[in-house]
């Protein structure tokens, strides 16, 4: 007789009990790592047999999906660690674009396995370094493997535990009970536990690789309990900075290959000189087609736009011009405008003036022209203008003008 099929509701519930057993164990192995290093390098290997803690490749390999995500947002290799402390902006500005890509399948093979390749193999090499007997190098490989995946899973929860409690206890987005307690000791609690992970991160693991290998099982040079620690700090720090650099690389190529949108633009009329009669320069006009290829909102603010001129004579002396640079926007419709937006994936025909004033006079002109305008021989100005806010423009929106003509106003 063959035996009844396990039931739907059966598979879902030893799914379900997999699951929390799995977390209660990790959050175990977690705490005694973290809290006891030395007695839980004495009994990983009976707590491994009675099944009381997580398997050292299970236990990094959380920590390097958790580290994925970080080194991913910021692919900048070792210097992540310099900059931790600044990242949650980014962080969160990765979160809300990509959403759950960032702790996609793809993004977790992309930098998690370099990362958890380059730690076991990092592992390995410590182990042959610090026992002399290759039947203790097991137990030792699966200390400094437990090292490691501790230090990847504090550091990413000091990353981000702030980002976690900016968005789900905030009393300004909610007047449910759990968000007003901000106000009462909820963010001093969120600084504390990000102290106390950012610390566990590298306090513990270093007392874990010091300790791996016991004095009777070290090789001599490493029997005194400083000896072991002076490598375990150094190989600690080197591991794992080159990890981080191996399990950026992929996210590197990817920025590198990929072409970051930004702010296109495309003259319609280039900037044409205007002055307020023969010897002066006065201001510039120009009209250009600006199509915004990123995602997010840019604009152009007249109060803040940035225009750069200089004027160089015939005889190589800089006209200076004062700081006081009027820069006036104007829509399709040529209506004035203070702040222009520039909406995502969509182009807009933008028209500018830009008005400067001069300390002291070009001359008399060379040569006059029918329209009115005038021009000098050997006269150059150069404009340098940044109007996109928001965003990068795709570019340098500079002119050098030389021997140009100057219409009147």
């Amino acid at each position: 007789m063959s035996e009844p099929r396990p039931s739907l509701s059966l598979k879902v519930e030893e799914f379900v009990y997999g699951i929390v057993r799995f977390s209660t164990l990790y959050v175990r192995t977690t705490f005694s790592a973290t809290t006891m290093p030395w007695i839980f390098n004495i009994g990983i290997a009976k707590a491994r047999r009675q099944r009381r803690i997580v398997h050292p490749l299970s236990f990094l390999i959380v920590g390097c999906f958790l580290f994925s995500a970080i080194i991913d947002t910021y692919p900048e290799g070792w210097s992540v660690y310099f900059n931790w402390i600044w990242l949650s902006d980014d962080i969160s500005q990765k979160i809300t674009e990509r959403g759950g890509d960032l702790f996609s399948l793809t993004a977790v093979v992309r930098s998690g396995l370099p990362t958890f390749m380059c730690f076991v193999v990092l592992a390995q090499t410590l182990s042959i370094l610090l026992a002399r007997s290759r039947w203790i190098r097991p137990r030792v490989f699966a200390t400094i493997i437990y090292a490691f995946g501790l230090h990847s899973a504090s550091f990413a929860f000091a990353c981000f535990l702030p980002i976690i409690s900016s968005y789900a206890l905030n009393p300004e987005s909610s007047d449910s009970a759990i968000s007003n307690l901000w106000e009462y000791g909820v963010a001093y609690l969120v600084i504390g536990l990000t102290v106390i992970l950012a610390a566990s991160a590298f306090i513990s693991p270093i007392l874990l690789i010091g300790w791996s290998a016991h004095r009777r099982e070290a090789r001599w040079a490493f029997k005194p309990v400083f000896a072991r620690l002076g490598v375990a700090i150094p190989a600690f720090f080197v591991s794992i900075f080159i990890a981080t650099e191996i399990g950026s690389l992929p996210a590197r190529f990817t920025v590198a290959i990929k072409p970051v949108p930004k702010v296109e633009y495309q003259f319609l009329q280039g900037p044409t000189l205007h002055g307020s009669g023969p010897g002066d320069i006065s201001g510039a006009t120009y009209s250009v087609i600006l199509y915004n290829r990123t995602e997010k909102l840019a604009y152009i603010d007249s109060m803040s736009t940035i225009a750069a001129v200089t004027i160089t004579l015939p005889d190589g002396d800089v006209l200076s011009t004062k700081d006081n640079t009027q820069f006036d926007v104007f829509d399709e419709t040529h209506v004035l405008k203070t702040i222009l937006p520039l909406l995502p994936g969509k182009a807009q025909l933008v028209y500018f003036e830009v008005h400067w004033e001069t300390i002291g006079t070009l001359g008399v002109p060379t040569s006059t022209s029918i329209d009115g305008s005038w021009s000098y021989d050997g006269l150059n100005v150069a404009l340098d203008l940044n109007p996109v806010s928001g965003a990068d423009i795709d570019g340098d929106m500079s002119f050098d003008l030389g021997n140009p003509s100057i219409r009147p106003w």
